[in-house]
């Protein structure tokens, strides 16, 4: 919050389609990519890992949802 302000992370946590910018530093505590959770994902080949906003994780879950039924 200190590097872009309360005002601009409000608009990225309210908003759909306006994804906040990628996290810079990958040994960040904060990088997806570093979650337990995305241990055996490959992290070169999914987008999710550079920035994440509402309209991919659409785009993720519906793809998910037509290759499963």
């Amino acid at each position: 919050m200190d590097k872009h302000g309360k005002d601009q992370v409000l608009v990225w946590r309210r908003s759909y389609d306006i994804p906040p910018p990628e996290i810079e530093d990958l040994a960040s505590e904060f990088n997806p990519r570093n979650d337990p959770m995305y241990e055996g994902v490959d992290k070169d080949e999914v987008g999710f890992f550079s920035t994440c906003h509402l309209i991919t994780l659409r785009s993720y879950f519906l793809i998910h949802f037509e290759c499963t039924l």
